[in-house]
Parts: C-alpha cells; structure tokens; sequence
C-alpha cells in the first residue's frame, strides 16, 4: 500500500494510532520528559549540592528541618518553573507548610509545657525536702535539749562528789597527821621559799661571765682614760706655751706698731 519512499509518512499514522489507543497527550509526554528536562537536573543539583554542604543524608529515616527547607525551597523554584502544575503543587505546598507550622507551635507548647511540668515537680521535691529537714532539725534540737539538761544534772552531781572527796580527804590528813609531819611539812614549805630566792646555776655562771666582762671592760675604759687625761694635760700644756708665745709676739708687734708711728 505504501512504497519504500512514504517511510515517515508511516511512522507518523503509527504515531498517530498509538496515541489515539493510549491516550497520549502533551501534557502526560512532558510529565514523561520531566527528569529529562534540563530545568528538573538543575534543580535536581541543587538538592544534590546543599544536603552535601548540611551534611545530611536523602535516605535517613529521621526527620530534619535543615532538608525539609531545603526540599521546601526545591518546591518553590518547581512551581515557578513549571506552571503547568506550579498552581496545585504550591497549593498542596501551602497546606502542608501550615500543617507542619501548626506541629511547630505544638511541639513548642508541649516543650513549654514539658519544661513547667519538671520544674513544679522540682519545686514539690525541693519543698518536701525542706519539711523533711524542717522537722528533722526540730528533733535534733529536742535531743540538743535533752542532752543539755542531762549534762547539767551530771555536773552537779559530779560536783558534789568531789566536794564530798575532798572534805573526806581533809579528815583523813587531819587524823593521820602528828607532830613529825606537820614539821616536816613547815621544812618544805620552808624550801619551797628557799628554792624561790635562789638562783639558778646556769643563770648564776652566765651573770658571772658577764659581770667578768664588765670588769674588764671597766678596767680597759680606765686606762683609756687615763692616756686620754695624760692627752689632755699634754695638749693643754702645749696649748699654754703656744699662748704664752703669741702673747710675747704680740707685746712685741704692738711696740714696734707704737715706735713707727
């Protein structure tokens, strides 16, 4: 029917056929070609570039708001790619960045909440701790109390006893005591005095050596002084002599003065 020349003329009827039999529109072929476009790997390299510069992973399991910004971003720039679908894909875009604000203020009520929650049960805990050691002084101050009390009944008591002691031991000195004892306790109280004026070895040789000392240091000054008085007597001699001489020289100068004139 055809000849070997109607070849693409072929193609185009098949062409034809197959999308008459699938439905084939050009929206579904640009769907079809949309990871092909150049605008799709653009933004596809972006995603690529700024989970690389976070750190972050495509295929982690746990949720991350520095990925969901950046895929949220992604969106936006789809949207004003493709304008076919940017409509409805912002659309549904705007519904879930409502969603998830709406979890955010949640989420932050819940932390407030979880916040205000351990410290009322740290407030509890701090005022239970504080009855407990409330009462707890309290007792300790009745024993401090009882202790006290106890303390004074046992010093008087002691007290007592040992006045009692003493004035037993009084009587029995008294008893046993005769004349030989009572003497020799006058002959030690006796040296007991004697002990006290006397001086002590040590400090006696050591005021000896420097009573020594000062001897010789007094004897030494005095014949110092008497070089230093044989001195004196010497200059002063010498002292009355050189007077004498001026006095000469000056009868003389003051006649020769009176004959020039």
């Amino acid at each position: 029917m055809y000849n070997a020349k109607d070849v693409s003329f072929q193609e185009k009827v098949l062409s034809l056929e197959n999308t008459k039999k699938f439905k084939v529109t050009d929206n579904t072929k640009k769907f079809k070609n949309f990871y092909k476009n150049d605008k799709a790997e653009k933004i596809q390299n972006y995603i690529d570039k700024e989970l690389n510069l976070l750190k972050l992973k495509k295929d982690d399991e746990n949720g991350d708001m520095r990925r969901l910004e950046i895929y949220s971003h992604c969106m936006d720039m789809i949207c004003e790619e493709f304008p076919t679908f940017g409509t409805i894909l912002s659309e549904i875009k705007n519904e879930y960045d409502k969603i998830i604000k709406n979890i955010k203020v949640d989420q932050n009520e819940i932390n407030f909440l979880k916040m205000k929650i351990q410290r009322l049960l740290a407030q509890n805990e701090n005022r239970l701790l504080l009855k407990y050691e409330t009462q707890r002084n309290k007792e300790l101050e009745s024993q401090l109390d009882e202790l006290i009390t106890e303390n004074k009944s046992l010093s008087y008591y002691l007290n007592e006893k040992r006045d009692a002691f003493e004035r037993f031991l009084l009587k029995e000195n008294e008893e046993l005591e005769g004349p030989e004892i009572s003497g020799q306790n006058n002959e030690i109280k006796e040296l007991k005095e004697l002990q006290k004026r006397m001086v002590p070895k040590k400090e006696k040789e050591e005021l000896e050596h420097i009573l020594k000392s000062s001897e010789d240091i007094l004897k030494n000054l005095k014949l110092e002084n008497k070089e230093y008085e044989l001195s004196l007597r010497e200059q002063s001699v010498k002292v009355a002599n050189l007077e004498k001489e001026l006095k000469d020289k000056e009868s003389k100068y003051l006649f020769l003065i009176k004959e020039y004139k």
